[in-house]
């Protein structure tokens, strides 16, 4: 059932744990075999067994320790900041493990903690040396792909470890580095923008106040029945039903055809859409926890100029999609990426390719 529809293993949650740490090894490997499932499809409600999962790592299972490996991988795109623990076990399976496979899988879960928090890899300088070493094997790129493991995201890993921390790690391709500035402070914002709006609503003010003088002198001059005519023949003017002095026009139709008909479009230009907002369909109903997790995840720093927002600072962080959802990108983790306010809104302001 579980192969079939994933969400069906939701329904294990409860028994997933225990089962996990069961005795039986068969019942051990079938519990992570639906956490696999479920950790590509639903990795938000699994969270809680992450801890459990980590545990078998280093089960004496062959099996049960490459379903652990798996579902472990695909959790480290959400939840790397839950497995700075685990990168010296992983170091020592990726070097010491019993079969290749079982060493590729763990390179591809300390690739993504180093793509993601390279501040949480111990020991830094050897695990940079170990990826090193592993892309160098002739049959690397063979391995990765038996695990639907990229050998980019390795060698990215190698270049992010190779820096400093979160803040100074190689930037996206499509962000362009942000200065760090020092600006106004708030009163002084707050100050100088309501110093015009006061001189602004200060010139509406006396602008009315002499247009009502200039109105209430108007018809100064006349008499009392010349402002009743004056009266009159304003309320004349409104037509509550229907005007009877209103004309009908009729246009003739030409009997050229004009350039629009002929040409609705110039010829080797993409016309233009009717629509000038693209619909894009609306986010998942759980938005909000996966934004929380890619914060959480991204240690409350924006991906681009490394400021701190939430328990790190008192920037305004937003959570960014790598691919826009206008042109089909995904709500996964990879796809999700912390920046603040000023680095989201400038990558925003390019055209993105269709």
């Amino acid at each position: 059932m579980v192969e079939e529809d994933s969400s069906v293993g939701l329904q294990y949650l409860d028994e997933l744990d225990s089962w996990i740490l069961d005795e039986d090894d068969h019942v051990r490997y079938t519990a992570l075999d639906i956490c696999i499932k479920l950790s590509g499809d639903h990795p938000l409600q699994i969270q809680n067994l992450l801890s459990v999962i980590i545990s078998r790592l280093d089960d004496v299972d062959l099996r049960v320790r490459g379903a652990a490996l798996t579902a472990t991988y695909n959790l480290a795109v959400w939840y790397p900041h839950q497995l700075g623990s685990t990168t010296e076990l992983l170091y020592k399976i990726s070097t010491d493990g019993e079969v290749e496979k079982e060493q590729a899988v763990a390179v591809g879960i300390i690739s993504r903690i180093a793509l993601l928090r390279p501040d949480l890899v111990t020991p830094r300088v050897k695990i940079q040396q170990c990826l090193d070493q592993f892309t160098s094997r002739d049959n690397a790129e063979s391995l990765l792909d038996d695990c639907a493991i990229d050998i980019e995201t390795v060698e990215a890993a190698i270049k992010v470890l190779d820096g400093g921390d979160m803040a100074s790690r190689p930037l996206e391709s499509d962000l362009a580095p942000t200065p760090r500035k020092t600006g106004l402070s708030k009163p002084a914002m707050v100050g100088f923008t309501w110093f015009w709006r006061v001189i602004l609503f200060l010139s509406i003010g006396i602008i009315f106040w002499v247009n009502l003088f200039r109105w209430a002198w108007k018809y100064d001059h006349l008499t009392p029945e010349g402002r009743i005519a004056v009266m009159m023949e304003e309320i004349s003017k409104v037509k509550f039903f229907k005007n009877t002095k209103q004309r009908t026009l009729y246009l003739r139709s030409s009997m050229w055809p004009t350039a629009v008909q002929v040409l609705r479009f110039l010829p080797g230009r993409t016309p233009t859409s009717e629509s000038f907002s693209q619909e894009t369909r609306p986010l998942p109903d759980d938005w909000g926890r996966r934004a929380s997790i890619v914060r959480e995840r991204d240690g409350y720093r924006c991906r681009n100029c490394g400021v701190g927002g939430g328990p790190n600072g008192d920037a305004e962080l937003h959570v960014d999609h790598a691919k826009p959802r206008s042109v089909g990108g995904h709500d996964q983790g990879l796809n999700l990426r912390t920046l603040c306010r000023s680095c989201h809104e400038a990558r925003h302001a390019r055209v993105f390719a269709q």
